[in-house]
Formats: structure tokens, C-alpha cells, sequence
């Protein structure tokens, strides 16, 4: 090989490969990114104070009050769809919201009322015994209290609410109880509309 011809070929060694020209109207195919946002709504009731309610001495025919309200915060974030957001409270059973054995008290017996301002629909402002019915699937017929519903707008679509639940026992008029210790459990729910 020629002088020439070696620092020919190696003139073509060192520029490399040959590059493509563009070509132009050549597109890929099309190709697409699926998103998702998900918004959850949620409703929750905390119990600030008076989670455990006592009566040391229960005075027959008198209507006896509980020491301290109990102190209930409901907060929610929910959809501008949602209309409503409501709590209720209920024993189980109307008949025997309080039991001593086979002794009972029944819910018509336990009042509550809630003086929180400013005052919303439901709120009972004035002792009202339980013996509301459910709503909406929530409580039981008979053994219920309505205690909140507000009105959902923009503006309250997340937030929270809290309210002081007094309670009260008022056996005015009713046969003097049989000694010993009554329980019973009052269920708090919140719920949407």
C-alpha cells in the first residue's frame, strides 16, 4: 500500500462513521400516561372530656345531673356534593339503655341537651330525652338524640365543629329504682347526606 492510499484511508478512519441526513415527516407512534387524583372524604368524631359519665348517688323521683358535659368535636372533609353532615347519639336498646342485672332504666329516662352556639339545626337546646328515631339507617328507633346537622357549603367542606353534650337523668315520677349500679353505653355517629 502507497503512502497515499494509507493516509487516504486513514483520513476516512478518523471522521468517523457516516452520519444520516434528517428525514423529514417520520413520526413515532403515539404513546399515553394514564393520571389518577383521588379526593377521600372523611368524617370523624374525638371525645375531648366526659368520656366516662357517673351518678355516686342516684336520688330517686329527682332528676339527677351528670357532673360535665361531655365535650365532642366532629371534623369531616367531604365532597361539594355532600349536602349535609350530621351526629347523632343512641343507646342500643330503648328499653334497657341502663342496667342493674334485670333491673332498667329506659332511654326516655336520659336527657340530653346541647347549648353551643351558634345553635344548628337538630341541636337540642332544651333537655330532650333520647327517644328520637334513627336517620338515615343511623341509631336506633326510639333510643336516639339528633344532635348536629350543618349544611354543607364551599366554604365548610373541611372543617370540624365541637359541642358540649349535657346529660342528665330524670326519674321524676318513676318508681323508686332497685339498689345497685346501672350502665349502659350511648353511641356517638356522625354521617353525611
Amino acid at each position: 500500500m502507497t503512502l497515499r492510499r494509507l493516509v487516504a484511508v486513514l483520513a476516512l478512519v478518523s471522521q468517523g462513521p457516516p452520519t444520516a441526513g434528517a428525514q423529514p415527516g417520520i413520526t413515532s407512534a403515539a404513546r399515553t400516561v394514564t393520571l389518577n387524583a383521588t379526593r377521600v372524604s372523611s368524617i370523624s368524631i374525638a371525645i375531648l372530656s366526659g368520656a366516662v359519665q357517673s351518678l355516686p348517688a342516684v336520688v330517686d323521683n329527682a332528676i339527677n345531673p351528670f357532673a360535665a358535659p361531655v365535650r365532642i368535636t366532629t371534623s369531616w372533609s367531604v365532597s361539594p356534593a355532600t349536602s349535609t353532615v350530621r351526629l347523632l347519639a343512641y343507646f342500643n336498646n330503648a328499653a334497657q339503655a341502663l342496667a342493674n342485672g334485670t333491673s332498667y332504666i329506659a332511654s326516655s329516662r336520659l336527657e340530653g341537651q346541647v347549648l353551643t352556639l351558634p345553635t344548628t339545626p337538630w341541636q337540642p337546646v332544651t333537655w330532650t330525652p333520647f327517644t328520637q328515631n334513627s336517620s338515615r339507617g343511623v341509631g336506633v328507633n326510639g333510643a336516639s338524640l339528633r344532635l348536629m346537622r350543618l349544611d354543607i357549603t364551599p366554604a365548610n367542606q373541611q372543617a370540624s365543629r365541637t359541642i358540649d353534650l349535657d346529660l342528665r337523668l330524670n326519674l321524676s315520677g318513676q318508681a323508686p329504682l332497685v339498689s345497685g349500679t346501672y350502665t349502659g353505653t350511648v353511641t356517638l355517629r356522625a354521617f353525611t347526606t
